[in-house]
């Protein structure tokens, strides 16, 4: 077969031949000689809606192929390309099939091409991706995006803390697109990995900077992850601005993740031309999951196990007692079942109860309440980030929260003015006085902060 063709094209070809071939032999379409003749002397050229080409080594192959008074390479075709209506078959010589190469330069691919390596992790998939209110509006993007790449949200830009799912939804992304379509070049890169990859690139480590340029806007699908990181990172954003710009062009699909929002992001160090471009798409978030959806989580992740495991089975109360008892991230959550799986291993005799209280003591022991915590807290009810609290914006909604998340520290931890302005990045301590002094009189006069700050506190116990 011709090497002009997409290496992962041939091998979906290549498999498509196998599959009708295969039906052929099974229902005794045609009798062995037959069938041994287009094993071994036919293949896939090409395919389009409603055709498929066949290029024939040999004449009898093609007089096979060409018979119209025998059209089963037709119905068997459309039945493994689900296709409702028999393909047209045409037949070609190789040797007039290869003469369309002729012209074209020989040119040998580069070795990252003929051996892709997407880093696309197939234990992240939609179907285990439970969807809550805290993440549904960024599972129905990501889930656009990987329906057909490009042509809806480009970037999708999805931010929110550590721990929450950005991630689990870029593979989502990129194993949905594989599956669907096998000559899409998909590509996951963590956004260090990048910067790294780039250092290395002018130092002549690997690729030169030129190759790895090339390989980047090759892609069909960029999933970059933990984009803040190229928070003073110049030359790497200076490099990964040639990089967009030519993808988009293109209709090449980009999905970021962050754990701030690109309308933050001049607070970090990244070039405003960047920030411009990563907000001129899509904007999702995603926050720490309601109780609901960390049930659900754990009913999944319950299921994964007994899939391939003999551990002893987790009865519906004991998961509803972790996850009402569970605040944070997934990872915490999960964290806390495995510890409990362990605990019925290791300590199948103790009372179920006890083992529960004790891993959930444990827990809240690591979780004694602090501004970081109130902060997080503040954060999922305003539906904002930790970095939208403590940055310089000044928009009214991150405004209000930033001050109920001051008042809190205050209240409950009763820190010192300044080391509360610390952790939000403020130098003087009059800026936190004044905001703790407006909430204050808010609560006091206005029902609806008080149900605000009565619901955060709820979540902080």
């Amino acid at each position: 077969m011709s090497q002009s063709i997409d290496t992962r094209v041939q091998e979906f070809y290549t498999r498509t031949w196998r599959s009708i071939m295969d039906l052929l032999q099974s229902e005794k379409a045609y009798d062995n000689i037959i069938c041994d003749t287009l094993n071994k002397s036919v293949y896939i050229g090409n395919i389009t809606e409603d055709t498929l080409v066949l290029v024939c080594r040999n004449f009898l192959s093609k007089e096979i192929v060409k018979d119209r008074n025998n059209p089963k390479i037709e119905i068997y075709a459309a039945r493994v390309l689900n296709s409702p209506v028999p393909f047209k078959v045409e037949a070609i010589e190789e040797s007039e099939y290869l003469k369309q190469f002729a012209d074209e330069e020989d040119e040998e691919e580069p070795d990252y091409i003929r051996h892709w390596e997407d880093h696309v992790s197939p234990e992240f998939t939609f179907d285990n991706f439970v969807v809550g209110n805290s993440n549904r509006q960024a599972q129905l993007a990501a889930l656009g995006c990987a329906y057909n790449p490009g042509a809806y949200f480009n970037p999708l830009f999805i931010y929110g803390d550590s721990g929450l799912g950005k991630t689990h939804l870029l593979h989502a992304i990129g194993n949905y697109i594989k599956k669907q379509d096998a000559s899409k070049r998909v590509l996951y890169l963590p956004t260090g990995d990048l910067t790294s990859q780039y250092i290395d690139s002018t130092k002549q480590k690997g690729f030169s900077t030129q190759e790895l340029m090339d390989k980047l806007k090759s892609v069909d699908v960029l999933l970059l992850d933990d984009i803040q990181f190229l928070a003073g990172k110049e030359k790497t954003g200076t490099f990964f601005f040639q990089i967009y710009n030519s993808l988009v062009s293109n209709h090449k699909q980009i999905i970021l993740t962050s754990d701030t929002s690109p309308f933050d992001m001049n607070n970090i160090d990244i070039e405003d031309r960047l920030v411009s471009r990563f907000s001129s798409g899509l904007t999702v978030t995603i926050t720490s999951p309601e109780f609901e959806t960390r049930l659900e989580i754990l009913k999944m992740k319950v299921r994964e196990q007994a899939s391939y495991s003999d551990r002893p089975p987790i009865d519906d109360d004991s998961l509803a007692y972790i996850a009402a008892n569970s605040t944070g991230d997934v990872r915490k959550l999960e964290g806390m079942l495995n510890q409990y799986m362990f605990y019925q291993i290791q300590y199948s005799d103790s009372d179920e109860k006890t083992v529960l209280k004790e891993i959930v003591k444990q827990d809240l022991a690591d979780q004694s309440l602090d501004c970081t915590k109130i902060i997080r807290a503040v954060g999922d009810y305003y539906h904002l980030t930790k970095q939208q609290l403590v940055s310089k914006s000044r928009a009214a909604n991150i405004v209000t929260a930033r001050h109920m998340a001051m008042y809190l520290c205050r209240k409950e931890l009763d820190e010192p003015f300044n080391k509360i302005g610390n952790f939000f990045n403020r130098s003087d301590h009059t800026t936190v006085m004044s905001a703790c002094k407006k909430m204050e009189s808010k609560i006091k006069t206005d029902a609806n902060y008080r149900k605000a700050m009565q619901e955060i506190e709820e979540r902080l116990r």
